[in-house]
């Protein structure tokens, strides 16, 4: 089971996240309580979907078979403990029902505060008598932290938060409270090493491993559009999901000197011949301030609060994809596209 669970977290650290090829993802990872249940819940590439939950009362851990989405984005089955679920995904919300028991749960977000420390490290616990768990840590950009320790004669699995000094804590399924200071670097090979504090009392060393990431640089073009004449960015996402933030800046050009910038953009996203995504101002999309946070996370000036540039921060499965920056009616003049992979 051990192993069952850990494909659970490496789908979703893996950046494997995502829903119908040409479609916007649904994008991660769901949480929610259901009765004395912790419920997570993970997207995966090609729409795989599972599972998991910490029944708190029976202090036990059990999770779903690794199943796919349907087209209409739900999914049913059975617990390998015989709960039944089910869920359907709408909105960035897994709305369902556990054991008979509705349930909504929220998504994940992509950033907060904690998006530079986030991501998967998988290492060992170790006793004082020598005795060594198998362990995970993943932390997500909200600042949620998920731990799983296995041996050979138990698992623990639990769900806790880190703060701005490193510091995590968190309840696990067997009723013990985890205490640990973990401040990950996922660019080194040996994340981080300390102890563990079970009910405030050290029981165990830790060391963490990290694998190193690589981000594409940005691409930007900048030239002068007309409603006519739109200028055309295209890029490729391989092998995995990826969060991507598109802008088409016109107005901010001001503010650098640009005499003839264009005084209000849009973009539109083409996956084929289909607009799968479109904004005119940046400030009116779903999630703009995720927008803003990602353009200072990969080095991209802000935008004017209220201005009329456009901007969309995005989950796309592999595949080609075409971005369109125009003017938003009939006067134009200079504008910069840009493409950033974010995650």
């Amino acid at each position: 089971m051990m192993r069952r669970i850990l494909s659970v977290l490496l789908l979703f650290v893996a950046g494997g996240v995502g829903s119908l090829v040409a479609q916007l993802s649904q994008a991660g990872a769901y949480s929610a309580t259901v009765g004395t249940n912790d419920v997570f819940i993970t997207i995966g590439k090609k729409t795989a979907a599972q599972l998991l939950l910490i029944d708190r009362a029976g202090r036990t851990v059990d999770l779903s078979s690794l199943s796919s989405l349907n087209a209409s984005d739900s999914v049913s089955g059975v617990t390998i403990k015989g709960r039944q679920y089910s869920f359907q995904v709408r909105d960035s919300v897994a709305r369902g029902t556990l054991g008979g028991v509705s349930f909504t749960a929220a998504k994940e977000p992509i950033f907060g505060a904690f998006y530079a420390r986030s991501g998967g490290y998988s290492g060992v616990f170790q006793e004082d008598n020598l005795t060594t768990h198998v362990a995970s840590i993943t932390i997500f950009p909200s600042g949620k932290v998920m731990i799983l320790q296995s041996n050979s004669l138990a698992e623990r699995l639990g769900f806790g938060q880190i703060n701005q000094f490193g510091q995590i804590t968190a309840s696990m399924s067997d009723g013990a409270a985890y205490s640990l200071s973990f401040n990950p670097n996922p660019e080194l090979w040996l994340t981080a090493n300390g102890d563990v504090f079970s009910n405030g009392r050290r029981t165990y060393s830790y060391v963490m491993f990290g694998a190193a990431t690589s981000r594409m640089p940005n691409i930007a073009t900048r030239g002068v559009v007309s409603s006519g004449a739109p200028m055309i960015a295209g890029f490729v996402v391989t092998q995995y999901a990826k969060t991507v933030l598109i802008r088409g800046v016109g107005p901010t050009l001001a503010s650098f000197g640009v005499t003839t910038a264009c005084p209000d953009t849009q973009i539109s996203l083409f996956s084929g011949q289909t607009v799968i995504a479109a904004n005119q101002d940046w400030g009116q999309a779903a999630n703009p301030s995720e927008a803003a946070t990602a353009a200072s996370f990969v080095g991209a000036f802000p935008l004017a609060t209220g201005g009329k540039d456009a901007a969309m921060l995005v989950t796309l499965e592999p595949g080609p994809y075409t971005v369109l920056v125009g003017p938003q009616g009939a006067v134009g003049g200079e504008a910069l596209v840009e493409v950033y992979e974010v995650n």
